[in-house]
């Protein structure tokens, strides 16, 4: 007869992962050395530090949420 504490709260809508977001993605210099491969992302703000001098990143998407093309909106790099 008593009620129960709960984290689920009733009627309310599920929360999905964006289709358009990079699931899995490979970040390499332009030279191509490996920087990171990420698989199963589900987070819209990644963080990847990186310790090396380049001339610059590119950043490959391999596989997204749902859709075919994938959707970057900002990309970073930070000294």
């Amino acid at each position: 007869d008593r009620p129960t504490v709960s984290s689920y709260i009733q009627d309310q809508p599920t929360i999905h992962v964006p289709q358009t977001l990079i699931k899995d993605m490979v970040v390499e210099t332009l030279e191509g050395q490996l920087l990171g491969r990420i698989e199963e992302n589900h987070q819209r703000l990644l963080i990847l530090p990186v310790d090396v001098c380049c001339s610059g990143i590119r950043l490959i998407p391999t596989a997204t949420q749902g859709v075919e093309e994938a959707r970057i909106f900002s990309l970073q790099i930070k000294e």
